[in-house]
């Protein structure tokens, strides 16, 4: 206690098979506290108001790794108002609790636990957090990865997360600058570097890899480019070639918001940008069925499929038969005479 040490800084109890501090203090000088590999009953060995961890208002730093620790929701009992550091790896915590008054906290170290999965109330409460370790938990979604305005480091290696959607949930991190996700199955796939540096604009460290300047600018225009050609439409026109047959002609033109759907209808213009012309489309498909029963040709002709009296049938054949001669090529004559 003061009594017989006044200046005391530091303590350091690792593995001492302990269960209890309630007789510690007070130490009203101790900043940094170290009980690991010990077996502190966290719910019934902190102490009093008088003794025990209550009685170290000035701690800075709490170690208490390899304890067997289940249950943080005794520490919600502990002021500790200037507490920064607490480490609490190696335990068998499976819920984040108890934390949220612990305002000044900087840095918050979990390795291997078994926390699956954070809730909204986890972090609550942690604005000052820094940094924090989450390796080998067992973790596979990052939801609730917050709120944590001020943290920097986030460290969550071998755990389960595999989904690069969930990169999306750490968008609200903003002054997020070192990642690790390595030795999870998301890391693996091929857009995940980029994704995070898409998501995290303050990023500098990926899995210990620096992120340059070069590299993010490459990432950003990648992304900028995906979305313009995503907001594309495509607008077709149809044109006809040289045998009278429509030709469709993609163009990829981008055009306003809300038009490109569909393409213009018949007897409609369009702009064709080749020449700067208005056309009329064509037709796409030949022999389409008119609305009195006869079929539209290219040119906006009929063919009447009705059936016709036999006056008609001989105007039609002499129509058929003067079409024909006319668009009929000439054969070249030849140097022989018919014997």
């Amino acid at each position: 206690n003061d009594e017989f040490f006044p200046s005391l800084r530091e303590l350091t109890l690792d593995g001492n098979m302990l269960d209890t501090i309630a007789s510690l203090g007070p130490l009203s000088k101790l900043l940094a506290l170290r009980l690991n590999r010990n077996k502190i009953d966290v719910a019934n060995g902190l102490g009093t108001e008088e003794t025990g961890l209550r009685s170290l208002g000035h701690l800075q730093v709490l170690e208490m790794g390899s304890n067997g620790i289940t249950d943080l929701s005794p520490l919600a009992q502990t002021a500790l108002p200037t507490l920064r550091i607490l480490h609490l790896p190696g335990n068998e915590i499976t819920k984040l609790e108890g934390l949220g008054h612990l305002e000044q906290l900087r840095e918050l170290v979990l390795d291997h636990n078994k926390i699956r999965q954070m809730d909204e109330q986890s972090f609550y409460g942690l604005r000052s957090l820094r940094e924090l370790h989450l390796v080998d938990n067992g973790i596979r979604t990052l939801d609730n990865v917050g709120p944590l305005p001020r943290l920097r480091s986030l460290f969550l290696g071998m755990n389960r997360v595999a989904a690069l959607e969930d990169l999306e949930k750490l968008q609200d991190l903003r002054s997020l600058a070192q990642l690790s996700l390595v030795n999870n199955p998301v890391a693996r796939k091929p857009l995940y570097r980029s994704q995070v540096v898409r998501v995290l604009p303050n990023i500098k460290h990926v899995d210990g890899r620096e992120v340059t300047e070069e590299e993010r600018r490459r990432i950003n225009d990648q992304a900028q480019g995906a979305e313009q050609k995503a907001n594309m439409g495509q607008y077709v026109l149809m044109d006809q070639g040289l045998s009278g047959i429509p030709v469709a002609t993609n163009f990829g033109l981008q055009l306003p918001q809300g038009q490109g759907k569909a393409p213009p209808k018949r007897g409609q213009s369009s702009y064709d940008p080749r020449d700067g012309s208005h056309k009329t489309p064509a037709i796409v498909s030949l022999g389409q069925p008119g609305a009195d029963g006869g079929s539209m040709w290219p040119g906006g002709d009929r063919e009447d499929r009705r059936p016709a009296s036999g006056g008609a049938r001989a105007a039609a054949a002499a129509r058929s038969g003067s079409h024909n001669r006319a668009i009929s090529p000439k054969l070249p004559q030849s140097g022989h005479k018919k014997r």
